[in-house]
């Protein structure tokens, strides 16, 4: 596989610097690719013709990079536009973002926090988290909806007198009102 690499590399890198910006974007490129071919060595020995496979993955990888360049382009503009923040010293002691999370989360029943704190701070399927206590799939789903519901719900009463206009918290609370895939896929597979 190495071989193979070896003897691509100068048509690949001639490809990708017709379609990057610079040599060096397209030898970093060119290094995400070998990254990537490699960790697929058996998939791309067994493939019928590996160039197109790997020309393939080149022009995705190209995209890929247009994509994120015009994200990050999107995020600076959108910053640079916005009106600088006019704060007044008026004595209001501001609340951290997480504060207001932190508080509602401390609000709710301990099952609710567990679950919730494990599915999504810790990352765990909820297929796992069940196992873990107990608990069918079926209900674990349950009471992670319970408890988004929950949270969603003390995030409300607690966010009132937020004097952050944008909230972390109060995005995070409403993002919770889709499920996490993980739990959602879990439910289904049990």
């Amino acid at each position: 596989m190495a071989l193979r690499l070896a003897a691509e590399r100068p048509r690949q890198l001639r490809f990708l610097r017709s379609r990057l910006p610079s040599l060096q974007d397209a030898e970093d490129a060119w290094q995400d690719a070998a990254v990537k071919f490699l960790q697929h060595a058996d998939a791309l020995g067994a493939a019928e013709r590996p160039q197109v496979w790997m020309g393939v993955s080149l022009r995705r990888l190209v995209v890929d990079r247009y994509r994120r360049a015009a994200a990050q382009r999107r995020t600076l503009e959108a910053l640079a536009v916005q009106p600088p923040s006019e704060t007044t010293d008026t004595g209001e002691d501001l609340v951290a973002p997480g504060d207001c999370l932190k508080a509602a989360l401390g609000e709710l029943k301990p099952e609710y926090r567990q679950i919730l704190a494990e599915t999504y701070l810790d990352e765990r399927p909820l297929k796992a988290v069940a196992l873990h206590h107990d608990l069918t799939a079926n209900n674990a789903a349950v009471r992670l909806h319970r408890a988004r519901n929950a949270l969603r719900q003390a995030m409300a009463e607690k966010c009132r007198s937020c004097p952050l206009a944008d909230c972390w918290a109060k995005a995070r609370a409403e993002g919770l009102r889709t499920p996490h895939r993980a739990s959602r896929s879990d439910a289904r597979a049990a």
